[in-house]
C-alpha cells in the first residue's frame, strides 16, 4: 500500500495558445479525403472547411451572388495563388538575397525564439516519453472513493485539527480498516466547494486532462492520497484501476500535443521569464537618462517606427553620437545596437510616444530577444528556420509581399507623359467610357390609391421631396448591350424604363411595376440627375488616370506570372469534392 500527499493544482484551462506552441497537422488527423478540393506537388492540401472559412471572412458571396460555386473557385484561385508565389520565392532562392532576408529578419528571429523556446524548455516536458505516458492515461479507468474534509479556517490551530484527522485516517488504514467505514465515519460534506464524499469514476479518454486525473493516474489498487484542493482535505483511495480502449495514439497526438501545453504551459512560461529576466532587467541595468529622453521624444514623433527612425537614427550615428543608452553584465547596448534592434528584432507597436517606463520596459524586452536569437544562432538553430516548409503565418504573408513587388510591381512601367497619353488611346473606348446613367429618387406605395393620394399632392404644390418623410434612391445605366441595369444594387430594374424616360429634373407617377417578392407595387419617381454616354476626355481624369495606368500594367502582368506559376506547379483541383461540399452545406 503506497501513501502520497501532493497539493492539488487547479486546472490551466487556455481559450487560445501563442503561435510558438502550434504544431501542424498530422495528415491523420486532417479531414477524410472528400474534403480535399486542391492539391499540389503533393505537398500543398486544401480542404474544404479552411476555404469556406476564408470565402466568409472575405465576401466572395457577395462578389458572385449568382454562382456560389463561381465565388468558390475565385477563392480558391486567390489561395493557390499565393501559395505559389511562396513557394516561387524560394525557388528562385529570393531567400538568399541579403536585402530581402534583412526585410525578413524580424520575423525570421521571432520565429527562432521560438525555436528556441521549443527546443530548450518545450521539449522538457513535452517529448516522447510525455506523449507516451499521457496516451497511457488515456487508456486507465480508475474507480476511487474519498473522504472530504473541508477547510473551515486557515488558522494554524484549524489546520492542525484536519493534520490530526488526516494521520488518524492513515493509521486507520494501515491497520486494514475498511475504507467505506472510514468514509462514513469521517467525511464532511464540502458543499461550497462543490465537493462530496463518495466514490467516484475518472475516464482517461473524457477525463485526462482533469487536474485529479493527472494526480491519480500513475497509482495503483488499493493506494491512497492525500490532496490539498485549498478548499479541502481528500483522503482518497482507489478502488480499482481497469484498461480501456483509446483511438491509435497517431489520431490522437495532436491533442496530446495540445492538452500537454495546456497542462504545463504556466511552469514553462515561468521557467522562460526567468531565464530572460537573468539575461537583464530593469533592476540589474544600467541607465543613460540622457539617451533615454532622446529616445522617448523621437517615439512622440507621428510615424516615427514606421517612416522616420532609420533615417533619423543613422544620421545621429553618422555625427558621431552613437551614444550608450544602457549596460547590463558587461555588455553595452549603444544607439547602433538600437538601430539594429528596431530593424531586425522588435519594434514597437504603439502609434503614440512610450514614456520613461515604457521605453524601459520594451528595452528590456528587445535586449532579451536579441541574446536568445543569438543563443539559438549559435546553436545552429537557425539552419532550417526560411524555407518553404515553415509554417509560420507571419514569414509568409510577409514572403508574399515581397514577392508581389519584387516579381510584379517591379515590371510597372513608369508612369511617363508618353506612356500615359498612349495608354489613354489604346483604351480610350474601354476602360474611359462611360455609360448613360440616372440617379433616380423614389417614393414607393404598396397600393394604387396611396400612390394617386400623392400624385395629388405633388399636383397641387407640395415638393417632390416632401410627399412622404423620406425617399429611397436608385441608379440606372445602360450597358455596352443596350441593356438597362441596376447600378451597384443587386435588383432587378423595375424602374429602369421610366428613369430614362423622363428628363433631369422631371417627375412622373404614379409608375406601376411588379416587384419579384412583393407584388404589385406603385412609385413617384424624380430624376435627379442624368449623364449620356460618352468617352471620358484625358483631361476629366488627369487626377485618377496615373493610378488606372498602374492598375492595368498590374492586372495585366499579374495574369502573366500568375499563368505561369500555375503551369510550372502541378494543380489538382478536385471539382467535383467541391460541388459536394458546397451542395451539403
Amino acid at each position: 500500500m503506497k501513501f502520497s500527499f501532493s497539493i492539488l493544482k487547479p486546472a490551466l484551462y487556455l481559450t487560445a495558445i501563442s503561435a510558438l506552441f502550434l504544431l501542424s497537422c498530422n495528415a491523420e488527423n486532417e479531414p477524410v479525403n472528400e474534403h480535399i478540393i486542391v492539391s499540389v506537388d503533393d505537398d500543398y492540401s486544401l480542404y474544404f472547411p479552411y476555404i469556406q472559412t476564408f470565402y466568409s471572412n472575405h465576401e466572395f458571396g457577395a462578389r458572385y451572388p449568382d454562382s456560389e460555386f463561381k465565388g468558390y473557385e475565385e477563392a480558391i484561385d486567390y489561395l493557390v495563388t499565393n501559395h505559389l508565389m511562396f513557394v516561387d520565392f524560394f525557388e528562385k532562392e529570393m531567400h538568399r538575397d541579403p536585402d530581402l532576408e534583412y526585410e525578413l529578419a524580424r520575423i525570421i528571429n521571432e520565429d527562432l525564439e521560438n525555436v528556441y523556446f521549443e527546443e530548450q524548455y518545450l521539449s522538457d516536458y513535452i517529448n516522447e516519453t510525455s506523449i507516451n505516458r499521457y496516451y497511457q492515461g488515456m487508456q486507465k479507468e480508475i474507480q476511487f472513493s474519498q473522504i472530504v474534509l473541508p477547510v473551515q479556517s486557515q488558522s494554524a490551530e484549524s489546520r492542525q485539527e484536519l493534520d490530526d484527522v488526516i494521520e488518524d485516517i492513515l493509521d486507520a488504514i494501515s491497520e486494514g480498516e475498511d475504507f467505506s467505514r472510514l468514509m462514513n465515519l469521517y467525511s464532511r460534506e464540502d458543499r461550497i466547494a462543490g465537493t462530496q464524499s463518495g466514490t467516484r469514476v475518472l475516464r482517461g479518454d473524457r477525463d485526462r486532462t482533469t487536474p485529479l486525473f493527472s494526480q491519480l493516474y500513475n497509482l495503483n489498487e488499493g493506494d491512497v492520497k492525500v490532496l490539498d484542493t485549498g478548499a479541502s482535505l481528500l483522503v482518497v483511495h482507489i478502488d480499482r484501476v481497469d484498461r480501456i480502449d483509446a483511438p491509435p495514439l497517431e489520431n490522437v497526438r495532436n491533442d496530446i500535443l495540445r492538452n500537454l501545453r495546456n497542462i504545463h504551459y504556466n511552469d514553462i512560461y515561468v521557467e522562460f521569464e526567468n531565464d530572460k529576466n537573468r539575461i537583464v532587467n530593469k533592476e540589474n541595468a544600467d541607465w543613460n537618462e540622457e539617451a533615454l529622453e532622446k529616445l522617448t521624444t523621437w517615439s512622440a514623433q507621428p510615424e516615427f517606427f514606421t517612416e522616420q527612425y532609420q533615417t533619423v537614427i543613422q544620421d545621429e550615428i553618422s555625427a558621431d553620437r552613437d551614444i550608450e543608452i544602457l549596460s547590463y553584465n558587461n555588455s553595452t547596448v549603444y544607439l547602433s545596437d538600437y538601430l539594429r534592434i528596431l530593424d531586425t528584432i522588435l519594434i514597437p507597436q504603439r502609434s503614440r510616444g512610450m514614456n520613461t517606463e515604457q521605453m524601459k520596459n520594451f528595452l528590456v524586452e528587445a535586449v532579451q530577444k536579441d541574446a536568445i536569437v543569438k543563443k539559438a544562432r549559435e546553436m545552429g538553430l537557425d539552419e532550417n528556420i526560411l524555407n518553404a516548409n515553415r509554417q509560420n503565418p507571419a514569414l509568409r504573408s510577409r514572403i508574399i509581399q515581397i514577392y508581389d513587388r519584387e516579381i510584379i510591381e517591379s515590371q510597372i512601367p513608369e508612369a511617363t507623359d508618353e506612356r500615359i497619353a498612349e495608354f489613354y488611346e489604346t483604351n480610350r473606348d474601354s476602360l474611359f467610357w462611360e455609360p448613360a446613367k440616372v440617379n433616380l429618387f423614389v417614393h414607393f406605395y404598396d397600393t394604387r390609391d396611396e400612390a394617386e393620394a400623392a400624385w395629388s399632392r405633388y399636383q397641387n404644390g407640395a415638393e417632390f421631396e416632401n410627399l412622404e418623410s423620406g425617399y429611397s434612391v436608385r441608379t440606372f445605366i445602360i450597358n455596352r448591350e443596350g441593356n438597362i441595369e441596376s447600378f451597384m444594387r443587386r435588383e432587378t430594374p423595375y424602374l429602369g424604363e421610366a428613369a430614362f424616360s423622363i428628363d433631369q429634373g422631371e417627375v412622373d407617377g404614379p409608375v406601376e411595376f411588379t416587384h419579384d417578392q412583393h407584388g404589385q407595387q406603385f412609385a413617384i419617381i424624380k430624376s435627379a440627375n442624368r449623364e449620356e454616354e460618352r468617352i471620358l476626355e484625358i483631361a476629366d481624369v488627369e487626377n485618377r488616370i496615373d493610378r488606372m495606368f498602374r492598375e492595368y500594367h498590374r492586372k495585366e502582368i499579374l495574369s502573366q506570372v500568375k499563368a505561369d506559376l500555375w503551369d510550372r506547379y502541378p494543380v489538382t483541383i478536385y471539382k467535383d469534392n467541391l460541388q459536394r461540399n458546397i451542395a451539403e452545406l
